[in-house]
């Protein structure tokens, strides 16, 4: 089953990280008194994001198409490239924002876990829905 691209997992987390991130910065700005750093640490943090999701799909079909050995060395390295794009990120924002920044970026990179869960609730609601109309129609 061929799936198009915006029925791909990775398509569908990085709507959800977005919509996370939109919302997180709404709820935010309340409590922050400077929101251009805020905005663009949760932007910033956000885009990092989702370039990971990417990321990490691209180093698992390479990954597959190669012996153990050779999977388990390319998959340790993309591992320690993303941490290394995550921490870049958060070391440009410390360098040339204010510290209210980092908060947003760090809250941005969290809107991959909170997608996660999101889609893992979503699934399980789905899951039970059609297990529950399958047991009426029989």
């Amino acid at each position: 089953m061929n799936k198009s691209f915006f029925q791909t997992l990775q398509w569908q987390l990085s709507l959800r990280m977005m919509g996370a991130g939109v919302v997180i910065g709404i709820i935010g700005s309340f409590f922050v008194k400077d929101l251009w750093p805020f905005w663009l640490g949760m932007i910033t943090g956000t885009i990092c994001s989702v370039v990971k999701i990417y990321m990490m799909e691209a180093s698992i079909n390479k990954a597959l198409q190669m012996d153990k050995k050779q999977a388990n060395l390319y998959t340790n390295v993309q591992y320690i490239l993303r941490y290394t794009l995550t921490a870049g990120v958060l070391i440009v924002l410390a360098i040339t924002q204010p510290p209210i920044a980092i908060l947003g970026g760090t809250i941005g990179l969290f809107t991959m876990k909170i997608a996660v869960y999101i889609y893992q609730f979503q699934e399980n609601k789905n899951k039970k829905i059609k297990k529950a109309k399958e047991s009426v129609q029989e």
